[in-house]
């Protein structure tokens, strides 16, 4: 599965598989947990903030349901 981000620091943390920031190293651990109980491979893959708004996928992450593709 790819996971695509513009957050540097998560795509970092991700792999590798830590961080001093308690809720990013929670998620970290919940995406490890997920890689192992269901048997897949995450991908995280860095994607520019302004390519997200050019593309339209940009507010989705904020929960943001107007603004983006759904």
């Amino acid at each position: 599965m790819y996971l695509f981000t513009d957050n540097s620091t998560a795509e970092a943390a991700f792999y590798n598989g830590t961080s001093s920031n308690a809720k990013l190293f929670g998620l970290i651990v919940r995406l490890c947990q997920l890689e192992m109980h269901k048997g897949c491979q995450l991908h995280f893959v860095h994607v520019a903030g302004t390519r997200m708004i050019a593309q339209g996928t940009d507010g989705l992450s904020r929960g943001d349901s107007v603004e983006g593709v759904m």
